[in-house]
C-alpha cells in the first residue's frame, strides 16, 4: 500500500481517500475518491452537476492539466436565452447572480475525472467511487455548507420542490449535522459506477438531465452533453526561486493569475503587506479589464502570465490536495458556481449556475457560442522542488483563490516557511467595489501598511479561502494541512 497525504473539505472526503489508498490507490485515486464525495455532500458549496480542474505532476511525470470545466450549452436551439431569476444575497458581503434552469451550463466534472483516472489511476473505477455511493444514501449537512445556505436556502434553493425538500425539515433549514437525503442521488451515483462517467454524457443519466432541464426552460441539450470533451493540456509551469510552479493553463484564468502574482513577488523581492496588496491590485485589475468571456481571451491571458510592473472573480468551490510517498501530486478543484437550485427529475443531482455568474460570463451569455469553455478562477497547483519535494495546494473562494494561494505558496517559496505556518498566517485580498479597490485583511496585518481603503475582519474568515495542502518533503516525510478558516480535514493515510 502506498502512503498518501491528503487535505480535503471534510472527514467524509478523507475517509473516501483512505478507502482508495487501502485498495492500493495512489495520489490520483485518493484525490478523485475524495472530490467525488465533496461534490455530492457539500450542497451549495459544490454540486455533482458542475465542473473541475485536475493537475497531476511529480514522480517523473510530465505535468498535465485536465480541464473539465463547464461549457456553454445550446447546440441546436434557435434561442439560447433560458428561464432565469435574479437573486441578491448578503453572502460574501453582497452578491447578485442569476439562478434557475436557464443558468445551467454543460457539466464536465465526471468526464475529466474519468480521463484522469484512466491516465493515472491504479484501482478500479468502481472501487474509487464506492464511498461516494455510500454517502449518496444520506450525509450530515456540513457546517460550511450550512453557512452558505443560511443566505441562499430560500432565494436559490427554494423554488425547486425537490431541492427545497432535501434541505428543509418542517419548513426550517436543516442544522449542521442533520441528515441530508436527496432522492435519486444514490441511483445516479450507482449508474456512474456501473456504466462509467459516459452515462452522464451519452446514457440514461444524460437523457434525464437534458429532458428535464429543457422542459423547465433551460438550454442544456443532449447534443451538448454528447459533444462534451475533456481538454487535456500540458500544465502551465513557471520556475521561481528553485521551485517549479505547476497549475492549470488558459483558457482558465486562475492559474495564469497565480503565475503572474508569483512572478511579480519574485521580481520585486519584497513581501511586505503593502507590496502584496499592490501586486494583487495590478493582476486583478488587469484580469478585470483584459480578460472577458468573449474576445481574444488567450491573448489576454498570455499577457497576464507575462505581466510585470506597469502592465497591469467561481464563487463556491471545493478542493482536494493529495501527494503520495512516490512523489506523485494531484490537486483538484471543483465548482458549481452559486448553484442553480435545480435538481433534474429522477437524478438527485444539483446543477451549476455557471451561466448566471455575471462576473465571469458578462451580461449576455447567450452571445457565447455553444461549446465555449467558460471562465474560471480555479487554480489547483503543484510546487515541485529540486530535491524531490512535492506540494499540492488549492483553495475555494472566487478571485480569493489566487490571492490565498499567492500568500501561502509565497511563504513556502520565498521565506522557507513550514506548510502549517504558511497556511495559518493572516491574509489580505484586494477587492473591487463601486467606489474603487480596497484591501480586506485579517487580524495580524497593520492597516497602516496600505495606501488603499481597508476592510478589517475581526477574526480569520473563510472569505480568505480555505487552502488545503499536501506535501512530500525532501526526506520523504509526508504532511497534510487543512485551513482553519474552513471545516476541512487533513491526514497522512498509511
Amino acid at each position: 500500500m502506498t502512503a498518501v497525504a491528503v487535505a480535503t473539505p471534510s472527514r467524509l472526503c478523507t475517509e473516501a481517500a483512505a478507502v482508495a489508498v487501502a485498495a492500493g490507490g495512489n495520489a490520483v485515486d485518493a484525490a478523485l475518491a475524495a472530490i467525488a464525495v465533496a461534490m455530492i455532500s457539500e450542497p451549495g458549496i459544490c454540486a455533482p452537476g458542475g465542473g473541475i480542474f485536475i493537475t497531476v505532476g511529480g514522480a517523473g511525470l510530465d505535468p498535465v492539466a485536465y480541464d473539465g470545466y463547464m461549457e456553454m450549452p445550446g447546440r441546436g436551439l434557435a434561442s439560447r436565452r433560458g428561464t432565469v431569476r435574479v437573486v441578491t444575497t448578503d453572502y460574501g458581503g453582497g452578491t447578485t447572480t442569476l439562478v434557475g434552469p436557464g443558468t445551467i451550463a454543460t457539466p464536465g466534472a465526471w468526464a475529466a475525472m474519468g480521463e484522469a483516472w484512466a491516465g493515472h489511476g491504479r484501482i478500479p473505477w468502481a472501487t474509487m467511487l464506492e464511498p461516494a455511493v455510500d454517502v449518496a444514501r444520506g450525509f450530515p449537512l456540513p457546517a460550511a455548507a450550512h453557512s452558505y445556505l443560511e443566505y441562499t436556502h430560500e432565494v436559490i434553493f427554494g423554488s425547486d420542490p425537490a431541492s427545497y425538500a432535501a434541505l428543509h425539515r418542517d419548513g426550517m433549514l436543516l442544522a449542521p449535522g442533520d441528515l441530508v437525503v436527496v432522492p435519486g442521488l444514490e441511483e445516479s451515483m450507482r449508474r456512474l459506477v456501473d456504466e462509467g462517467p459516459g452515462d452522464l454524457y451519452t446514457g440514461e443519466l444524460a437523457r434525464r438531465i437534458s429532458t428535464d432541464i429543457l422542459r423547465r426552460g433551460g438550454i442544456l441539450t443532449l447534443d451538448d452533453l454528447t459533444e462534451y470533451r475533456t481538454e487535456i493540456r500540458p500544465a502551465l509551469t513557471h520556475d521561481v526561486s528553485g521551485w517549479r510552479l505547476v497549475t492549470n493553463p488558459p483558457p482558465a484564468v486562475g492559474g495564469a493569475a497565480l503565475v503572474a502574482m508569483m512572478g511579480l513577488l519574485a521580481e520585486r523581492g519584497d513581501r511586505s503587506p503593502g507590496t502584496i496588496a499592490e501586486i494583487q491590485r495590478e493582476v486583478l485589475e488587469y484580469r478585470r479589464h483584459h480578460i472577458g468571456p468573449d474576445g481574444d481571451r488567450v491573448r489576454g491571458l498570455d499577457g497576464l502570465v507575462g505581466a510585470r510592473h506597469g502592465a497591469l472573480r467561481s464563487p463556491s468551490t471545493v478542493h482536494v490536495s493529495a501527494v503520495d510517498e512516490r512523489g506523485m501530486g494531484c490537486a483538484v478543484t471543483a465548482s458549481a458556481g452559486y448553484g442553480s437550485g435545480v435538481i433534474p427529475a429522477g437524478t438527485g443531482f444539483w446543477m451549476n449556475n455557471a451561466l448566471g455568474e455575471i462576473e465571469l460570463v458578462g451580461d449576455d451569455p447567450s452571445a457565447i457560442p455553444p461549446g465555449t469553455r467558460l471562465l474560471s478562477n480555479m487554480a489547483p497547483t503543484l510546487l515541485l522542488g529540486e530535491d524531490g519535494e512535492v506540494v499540492a495546494a488549492g483553495s475555494p473562494g472566487a478571485d480569493r483563490i489566487t490571492t490565498a494561494l499567492m500568500m501561502v505558496l509565497g511563504d513556502i517559496v520565498f521565506s522557507g516557511e513550514s506548510v502549517a505556518h504558511a497556511v495559518s498566517r493572516p491574509r489580505l485580498h484586494v477587492e473591487f467595489t463601486a467606489t474603487g479597490p480596497r484591501v480586506a485583511h485579517e487580524p495580524g496585518i497593520d492597516p497602516a501598511a496600505f495606501t488603499l481603503p481597508v476592510r478589517s475582519f475581526p477574526d480569520r474568515h473563510m472569505f480568505f479561502g480555505g487552502v488545503g495542502v499536501a506535501a512530500r518533503h525532501a526526506d520523504g516525510r509526508l504532511e497534510a494541512v487543512a485551513d482553519p478558516r474552513r471545516a476541512g480535514d487533513a491526514r497522512v493515510i498509511r
